[in-house]
């Protein structure tokens, strides 16, 4: 007999749904609204992806959901993550940011030229300010 028995795998789909209904809940919006942060801190990895959203992923191209799974190639692989109109909506958003491996992915999403496929953080637009927050090392591609 097999005594081995997995546990069902989450529905990250159903599990975004249900953030996206907690969220309306907290936020008091109907159908139509987008929620409203007033801050959202993020952090960015060394391939430029945030919240999740990695550079190619189609949860990029998401416009109606506020919350929707995403399948990332780093553990944990199965995660929802907020989309980049709820990140945008928020009145700031900062990120902070680390680390000499991040140094290119930082100067690309400030700095990069016009004809290189934009980075997943490029696409966070926040209403008033945005503000990144890098140590020396994340920072050392910007000079000049």
């Amino acid at each position: 007999a097999n005594s081995i028995h997995r546990a069902p795998r989450p529905d990250m789909n159903a599990a975004a749904r249900a953030y996206e209904r907690v969220m309306r809940k907290v936020f008091g919006l109907e159908e139509g609204g987008i929620p409203q942060f007033d801050l959202i801190v993020l952090g960015m990895g060394s391939d430029g992806h945030t919240a999740s959203l990695f550079p190619g992923a189609p949860a990029l191209r998401e416009r109606t959901r506020w919350a929707t799974a995403v399948r990332a190639p780093a553990e944990p692989p199965d995660r929802i993550t907020l989309t980049l109109p709820v990140l945008s909506a928020a009145r700031e958003a900062h990120f902070l940011v680390a680390g000499a491996d991040r140094a290119e992915a930082v100067r690309r999403s400030l700095r990069g030229p016009a004809d290189q496929a934009p980075l997943p953080a490029t696409g966070v637009r926040p209403r008033e300010r945005l503000v990144w927050w890098l140590d020396a090392a994340a920072a050392a591609r910007l000079a000049g």
